[in-house]
């Protein structure tokens, strides 16, 4: 999460306001706490979370009440093009009209 905080969206620590176009296309994204997988290795009832209010990494206890965001870690690439979506979708129901 810091990765997307401080570079894909251009944001600043200390000023989670301050951020490019990038932000834009995360329409649900609020400035606020959110959990990582990763818990507190010393602490076995907590968890660190990223806050996107403050650039900050805190850690919290796993029973707080705070928001998740599903991640992929990397870049996972393009998706299928609509088109080629749409031909598929196609060619599966044309497969199983053949088959009946």
């Amino acid at each position: 999460m810091g990765h997307l905080f401080y570079v894909e969206l251009g944001s600043a620590a200390g000023n989670g306001s301050l951020h490019n176009a990038n932000y834009n296309l995360f329409t649900n994204l609020t400035l606020d706490q959110y959990w990582s997988a990763t818990p507190v290795a010393t602490l076995a009832n907590y968890s660190w979370q990223f806050n996107f209010l403050d650039g900050n990494q805190y850690v919290q206890l796993k029973t707080g009440a705070i928001r998740a965001m599903a991640v992929h870690p990397g870049d996972i690439g393009a998706t299928v093009p609509v088109p080629a979506a749409g031909w598929l979708a196609g060619a599966a129901a044309r497969a199983r009209r053949r088959k009946h």
